[in-house]
């Protein structure tokens, strides 16, 4: 398990020689692994028991990385593929396309992953329509894909081919929180083994703090880290708050904001100016900027100082 940062933990998990394959997601050296969710990842891998995996958890905390940064790892070919309220099951079988004045059939991701022996990850998936999703329940019980539209062309499903998606719900609908989220067929969620992820803890935010952004002094990286967990406790709706928001801190940008305060020193604070720019740009109300710089002063006195102020 050594490169997944746990040394001296023995097991055995099937991988590939490197071979620059253009499917294998690109490595990031500075992810940490939760042992839990890799254990699950790792076992479903290993053995899917004909069933898929559906990751869960709120916006930013990292469902789609933690699956891409183990098959990184792996060397394992990745077909990705990011699901919305229009997407048909057609979209990933394939479709005929011109090329050069000649029409050509293109594999969609499932065909293609079906036939190559890839991981199949379909983000999002509970803003697909669940009529079109029940077509994928033969295919993940073993069942091999039949393409009409090339006169009834078999596909075999290859032995390394899997199939995990993401969702902010676990399949019960939207409580309000996202848009468009559709509750999934109770046959569709049988077929799936769930796991859930939250946001990083703030022990593996500090390992991580620490390695992309050295030069910040440990106090303003716990403070970073801990207004980092009070947004997402409102965001979620965890912790009480006269706001609302519409904007949470994933890990990603919290990495971002840690960067760019180590390099922004010439910013009038540079606490305040990153923050900006990697998080309340996109607030869609000016009050839930004001909460979050409210916070921000709560936790970091004078070394924050709004724009504005």
């Amino acid at each position: 398990m050594d490169a997944f940062g746990f040394t001296g933990t023995k097991v055995r998990v099937q991988g590939f020689e490197p071979c620059n394959h253009p499917n294998v997601p690109m490595l990031n050296t500075e992810y940490v692994f939760r042992r839990e969710t890799l254990r699950d990842v790792i076992n479903f891998v290993d053995c899917s028991f004909g069933d898929g995996l559906l990751i869960t958890g709120p916006t930013g905390s990292g469902k789609t990385s933690l699956a891409e940064q183990v098959f990184a790892r792996l060397h394992y070919p990745v077909q990705s593929f990011n699901c919305g309220g229009s997407t048909e099951f057609m979209d990933l079988v394939g479709q005929w396309i011109m090329v050069k004045g000649d029409t050509v059939w293109m594999d969609g991701c499932l065909t293609k992953a079906m036939r190559e022996g890839h991981i199949l990850i379909l983000n999002e998936i509970d803003l697909m329509d669940p009529a079109e999703l029940a077509n994928m329940n033969a295919i993940l019980e073993g069942s091999p894909l039949v393409i009409s539209q090339l006169d009834g062309e078999i596909i075999q499903p290859h032995a390394n081919f899997r199939v995990i998606a993401t969702s902010n719900s676990n399949g019960s609908g939207s409580d309000g929180m996202y848009v468009g989220v559709q509750r999934l067929n109770l046959a569709f969620m049988d077929r799936f083994n769930i796991i859930k992820v939250d946001y990083s803890d703030p022990v593996i935010e500090t390992k991580i703090l620490e390695k992309v952004a050295p030069a910040i002094p440990k106090k303003i990286r716990e403070n970073m880290i801990e207004l980092a967990n009070k947004v997402r406790k409102v965001f979620k709706g965890d912790e009480e708050a006269n706001v609302e928001l519409s904007v949470t801190f994933s890990t990603r940008t919290l990495i971002r904001w840690a960067i760019q305060t180590q390099r922004n020193k010439g910013a009038r604070c540079p606490l305040s100016y990153s923050l900006d720019r990697a998080l309340l740009n996109r607030c869609s109300e000016e009050e839930e900027r004001e909460a979050i710089q409210t916070w921000a002063i709560g936790l970091f006195g004078g070394s924050f100082k709004p724009a504005d102020s």
